[in-house]
């Protein structure tokens, strides 16, 4: 922690210096969830659950020159529970910094910048290398690091990143602290990402080095820790095609190595995969409509890197213990197909049904009752986004298990499951102080 605060100090005593007008800004948003699942829904299966997730964001901008600007925001999110099976009374929860960084861009014969502190990073769409912790939900979105980016060339960009994602958040104090995990274990992850245009197709492409300390709950099981660290290496391209068919692929491999305190190591590879094609009606024809088809797989073994989640839909981490640790949980096929609409500029409605797979047949209960079928899903989306500070979301998901997943799972489990969530959201336009 000290060295951090020595970093910050040491910027904010040069950006003392800088005499140029300095500009200061204020912005905010509030966001007011309702989510619903189970009885608590549709009033058949499991336990009732329903609850208001409430989080509110305030920051500071400071840019005292052109090229400079300093950042410092807090976040709050608390729950007020409706059913759960019981009402529980509102409680203010964690108060902490999601945002304390420096960020400097200037041209030295080419654009360069450079971010210091608590940020937010998010690199490619997210599938792999996402801003946010995995087990910190929607809360936050930040990550504690530096990066430089690079821009040699035109659309051509180089982002070189160091981070530190501590387990717990002890890098700087929270108010009201519950020692609320962020992550499954600590790690620090450097790397280096390319995001350029190629002969007209956007290409990423990237290098990761990362390592990490013991899984907490191998600890019941033995003595000792556990240090993991993987590099991984992938590739993404996106191009478009005429009549407005569209392609996207992405392919990572992993070299994942543990070592154990008592001498002995581990080491294989793993594989991730996304892709789909897509189309779209020409603007002003067909009410904006368009479709995707696509795959999502990760190996048994992956260790997601900065995803807070691998990517499909939330219902899936809300299962209630079916999927253990759903922040870094892989082993997954992922088949989808997905129509969208847009009748009018502020609203857009989609509609996604998956086939959910385990890439390796996996069983809970008893030998031999391994299955790979999980289920299908499907999940109906309403995004209202006016030209307005206020925007609006509904979601309804409902989950089909397959009858052997059930049972390799020991049974007792509802055959279907829903999920569903309504959500508002202010944000106040940048506010000059």
């Amino acid at each position: 922690m000290l060295r951090f605060i020595a970093i910050v100090a040491t910027i904010l005593t040069f950006a003392s210096t800088v005499r140029a007008q300095s500009a200061l800004t204020f912005d905010a948003s509030h966001r007011m969830r309702y989510v619903g699942w189970d009885a608590g829904l549709s009033g058949v299966g499991g336990a009732p659950v329903q609850f208001i997730r409430n989080r509110t964001r305030a920051g500071l901008t400071w840019r005292p020159a052109a090229s400079l600007e300093l950042r410092a925001a807090l976040v709050n999110e608390f729950f007020n529970y409706l059913e759960f099976p019981t009402e529980k009374p509102f409680n203010i929860d964690e108060v902490a910094f999601e945002h304390l960084y420096v960020k400097w861009q200037d041209t030295l014969g080419f654009p360069l910048g450079a971010t210091v502190g608590r940020q937010e990073m998010r690199l490619g769409d997210g599938f792999l290398i996402m801003d946010g912790s995995p087990l910190d939900g929607s809360r936050t979105l930040y990550v504690n690091g530096a990066r430089l980016d690079l821009e040699p060339w035109q659309r051509q960009r180089f982002t070189l990143f160091y981070l530190h994602q501590p387990m717990t958040d002890d890098l700087l104090p929270i108010i009201n602290d519950r020692d609320r995990p962020l992550a499954e274990y600590t790690r620090d992850i450097a790397g280096v990402y390319y995001d350029g245009t190629i002969e007209g197709n956007a290409v990423n492409a990237y290098a990761i080095r990362a390592e990490g300390e013991h899984r907490f709950w191998m600890e019941k099981v033995r003595e000792g820790g556990e240090q993991l660290s993987s590099t991984t290496i992938g590739l993404r391209i996106e191009t478009r095609f005429g009549g407005g068919f569209d392609m996207r692929a992405e392919l990572a491999f992993q070299d994942l190595r543990s070592h154990y305190d008592f001498g002995w190591s581990s080491h294989h590879w793993e594989a991730a995969f996304q892709g789909d094609v897509g189309w779209s009606a020409p603007a002003g024809e067909l009410m904006g409509l368009s479709t995707r088809f696509g795959l999502f797989s990760y190996s048994d073994g992956w260790e997601p890197l900065l995803g807070r989640w691998p990517k499909w839909n939330e219902s899936m981490v809300f299962s209630r213990g079916i999927l253990v640790a759903p922040g870094y949980w892989s082993n997954l096929n992922a088949f989808f197909a997905e129509a969208s609409l847009r009748p009018c500029a502020a609203i857009r409605a989609v509609c996604r049904m998956q086939q959910l797979q385990y890439s390796t047949p996996h069983n809970l209960s008893w030998p031999g009752l391994a299955t790979g079928d999980i289920g299908r899903l499907l999940a109906l989306y309403v995004f209202w986004k006016p030209d307005l500070p206020v925007s609006a979301l509904a979601m309804l998901e409902h989950m089909w298990y397959a009858d052997a997943f059930i049972t390799a799972h020991g049974g007792g489990m509802p055959s279907s499951y829903t999920w569903g969530r309504v959500e508002v959201m202010y944000a106040l336009p940048a506010i000059s102080l």
